[in-house]
């Protein structure tokens, strides 16, 4: 006879796991941990706190999927992408939920408090706000558009001059701090919604260059994920040296490289339009990523 696992808490204990059971999801019969239907596991998960904190480390030990997966993002470029494409998905981490989880790590990690700017001089535009700071080099310029700046230059700075001037004159009035921390906790909060929207951008940029490569456009997407979760990682290592340097090798040295390698392994590299593809790749990055900065600066001075 059938045995079927009543929903009722009271009626199972939380670790059991019949013999033949029926899936509280799909209602498929089961005779395992999971249900070999829908996945969900056939474990009642209603249990005393220290045994869900035992669960709970048990994931995260180093016999998980994310330190391996850490591990193989960091230094192996393209083989998180080259395993995922293979359909050798189980032993590592997701590629969205990779992005999300390291997503979420660096900007808790930039998000600890405002710059504070109490021996900073803070211009809006020309003007200095709040009291001169006697004998600081620090100077920092909320709203500023250099108008020599060639022709093109010249034209946007008009036009952001005109655009943004009713809060140029309303940042003028207020204190220096509130303005700094006002502005930080904009871009923390929307800088990330711009860098999700960013990932689709990538992979299109990767579509057109591969164009005849026979890849989808799911699999660009996946690198694209696996590169920008790289490039978190990355960023968030470099904060704990607080190295101006550090950032700049990261951001101009080691990303690049570890893009073309990741290239490479992914997309084959025998090729010889390679190395003109990733250049071109480096090249539309930067333009899109700062596109997509520059339209967060304009979002958030236009919302405060």
């Amino acid at each position: 006879m059938t045995e079927t696992v009543s929903p009722n808490p009271a009626h199972n204990a939380p670790d059991l796991a019949p013999d033949i059971g029926v899936c509280l999801d799909c209602d498929n019969e089961v005779t395992d941990r999971f249900c070999p239907r829908c996945g969900q596991e056939t474990r009642e998960h209603r249990a005393p706190f220290f045994e869900l904190l035992r669960e709970l480390f048990d994931h995260l030990s180093l016999d998980s999927k994310l330190p391996r997966s850490l591990k193989a993002l960091l230094l192996q470029p393209g083989r998180l992408t080259e395993h995922y494409l293979a359909g050798r998905r189980t032993s590592y981490v997701k590629p969205l939920r990779m992005y999300l989880v390291l997503s979420v790590a660096l900007f808790l990690l930039f998000s600890l408090q405002s710059p504070d700017v109490t021996n900073v001089n803070v211009y809006v535009g020309d003007q200095l706000i709040g009291e001169a700071k006697d004998g600081s080099t620090n100077n920092l310029r909320v709203i500023s558009f250099d108008e020599d700046a060639g022709e093109a230059g010249s034209a946007f700075a008009r036009w952001a001059s005109k655009k943004f001037a009713g809060q140029e004159e309303r940042f003028k009035q207020m204190n220096p701090q509130e303005l700094v921390d006002r502005l930080y906790a904009g871009f923390q909060k929307n800088l990330p919604r711009a860098l999700f929207i960013f990932l689709p951008l990538l992979a299109l940029a990767l579509k057109v260059l591969f164009l005849r490569s026979g890849a989808l456009y799911f699999d660009h997407l996946i690198f694209a994920l696996h590169f920008q979760s790289f490039l978190f990682l990355l960023l968030a290592l470099c904060w704990v040296f607080q190295s101006g340097w550090v950032y700049f090798g990261a951001g101009f040295l080691i990303s690049p490289i570890y893009l073309l390698l990741a290239m490479v392994r992914t997309y084959g590299g025998r090729g010889r339009w390679i190395i003109p593809r990733w250049i071109v790749l480096v090249g539309a990055y930067l333009f899109m990523l700062l596109t997509v900065s520059g339209g967060v600066v304009a979002y958030v001075i236009a919302t405060i």
